[in-house]
């Protein structure tokens, strides 16, 4: 029996960091994500790639983790926004690494097809209230794509849209 607590904890962990988020997310008056995407889009840093949603564990507090791809200078910017006021609070450059090249193949399509992250952010949402957990930017054999990862009372919720089809993509499950 001692012998099954390690993986009990690890497999219930994300479990309940998920709880834990929706609850702070969803009691405190925190800044919804798609401002923060739309502020970080007016900066003209270049085109959201990724965005999540964490917890600080010793302030208790969410954080909003966002990188930003410019794609014709090469540059990924970090930035990390305080979810309650909204405040950048950390700031960094990098160079595009080789993992990023799917992203930046998506992100051109993106201009191409004169997208941005925050409009299929709220064409995904629709009006529905949600709390997101993270958003990212990927291409995949041929298929350019924003995933969403939700959080609800039941636990997490993945969705997609397709860029190249302009509809929401199924989701593959596997049991």
């Amino acid at each position: 029996m001692w012998r099954l607590l390690p993986l009990l904890i690890c497999i219930s962990f994300p479990i309940f960091a998920d709880n834990h988020l929706y609850s702070v997310l969803s009691e405190s008056s925190v800044t919804q994500p798609l401002t923060i995407m739309q502020k970080v889009e007016q900066k003209g840093l270049g085109t959201i790639i990724e965005f999540k949603t964490q917890m600080d564990e010793e302030l208790d507090e969410p954080f909003y983790h966002v990188a930003v791809v410019e794609p014709y200078q090469e540059v990924k910017t970090l930035l990390v926004f305080n979810a309650n006021t909204a405040e950048l609070v950390a700031q960094s450059q990098l160079s595009l690494s080789s993992e990023d090249i799917p992203k930046l193949n998506a992100v051109l399509f993106m201009k191409v097809k004169r997208m941005s992250f925050s409009g299929v952010f709220r064409r995904l949402v629709n009006t529905q209230v949600v709390y997101l957990k993270s958003a990212k930017v990927d291409s995949d054999l041929g298929v350019n794509y924003l995933q969403l990862e939700l959080v609800d009372p039941q636990g997490e919720t993945v969705l997609a849209f397709n860029f190249n089809s302009q509809r929401p993509l199924p989701i593959l499950k596997w049991h």
